[in-house]
């Protein structure tokens, strides 16, 4: 997963600062996850950062990709990303303007890691007890673990659930220890 650094969310930041300006939050949480999709294969990776791939071949692409985007932000976004030389980061940038625009619109972004891929009733049934719980729309993402040996992990905001196999074996060592520790003396 792409590490959001400073640069990165600085760029995520003026991406929804713009749409909110535009009234075009939700249009631009849209543009955003198709873009995400997009540079995430590898072909488009590979063409974005090759340095020997000229800007204006990378910018008649986006054009091309994003020009009939919903919003009217993503495609001179990605434009500005592309002639600051910022493409080794465009995916962390996407990420930090999802988030950025997520936020505004008061949507709680979780992160749902499990050790084996969630079925999407699962997924449905997750995101409705979440919603219902934090009292507010909810963003999960999915990752895999499979260290985690069973159930889940779940992040949002600054706090963490640890439902998983792995997080209730460790507090038992944990327990175990303490206790032999209190047991000495």
């Amino acid at each position: 997963m792409e590490t959001i650094n400073e640069t990165a969310l600085v760029f995520g930041r003026a991406f929804a600062e713009l749409a909110m300006e535009r009234n075009e939050l939700s249009a631009a949480v849209e543009d955003l996850e198709v873009a995400r999709t997009a540079f995430a294969l590898p072909e488009m990776e590979k063409f974005y950062t090759n340095p020997l791939v000229p800007r204006t071949a990378k910018l008649e692409l986006l054009e091309r990709i994003f020009g009939r985007s919903r919003s009217s932000v993503m495609l001179p976004f990605l434009k500005v990303v592309i002639l600051r030389r910022r493409e080794r980061l465009l995916r962390a940038i996407l990420r930090a303007a999802l988030y950025q625009c997520l936020t505004r619109l008061g949507t709680v972004v979780v992160t749902v890691t499990s050790a084996t891929e969630l079925d999407e009733e699962i997924k449905r049934r997750l995101t409705q007890r979440l919603e219902a719980y934090l009292g507010c729309p909810v963003y999960p993402e999915y990752r895999l673990n499979p260290r985690l040996l069973g159930g889940m992990v779940i992040r949002y905001k600054d706090r963490v659930l640890d439902a998983s196999v792995l997080g209730l074996l460790q507090r038992m060592e944990d327990s175990l220890l303490t206790g032999l520790k209190g047991g000495e003396g």
